[in-house]
């Protein structure tokens, strides 16, 4: 995925740390959006989506919807959709999964595997790679559209 320019860059040695990176993270960003997670299979995509939730306020057990295509939760505050794109096969199959209202819904959206859906992402989502650097250490790395990016209509 083309375009995107790195606003922030983490290390993490364990998964205790992710509570606090995972504040930072959410403060970095800001506003609630679409954030998308790029990174190998077992990199982290799930943990560190889970660990967001909690900073966020949701209470229910959050686990990856590989097979449910997406989980809604909800906080004291605004509603989290967590979704893996996985296994769909083209954008065709996630338009018709309804992809779009997803990305247009309120609260955050955290998009798992997105790079079959990479235009349709809004202008101004995020994205997280997340590297696994050996045992439980984790580089994970911020970035945002870069500016002159535009949304397909």
């Amino acid at each position: 995925m083309e375009n995107w320019s790195e606003q922030s860059r983490f290390s993490i040695q364990n998964l205790q740390e992710l509570e606090e990176s995972s504040t930072k993270i959410l403060e970095l960003i800001g506003t609630p959006g679409v954030v998308v997670f790029v990174g190998d299979l077992g990199a982290g995509k799930t943990t560190l989506i889970q660990h967001l939730c909690k900073v966020i306020g949701v209470e229910d057990h959050v686990t990856s919807p590989t097979f449910a295509l997406a989980y809604i939760y909800q906080s004291a505050y605004v509603p989290v959709q967590h979704l893996d794109l996985y296994r769909i096969a083209s954008i065709e199959e996630a338009l018709q999964l309804g992809i779009e209202e997803y990305l247009a819904a309120p609260g955050w959206t955290f998009i798992e595997w997105p790079q079959i859906i990479t235009d349709l992402l809004p202008i101004d989502c995020h994205m997280i790679e997340i590297t696994n650097l050996g045992g439980e250490a984790r580089k994970i790395v911020l970035l945002q559209r870069a500016v002159g990016d535009h949304v397909r209509s």
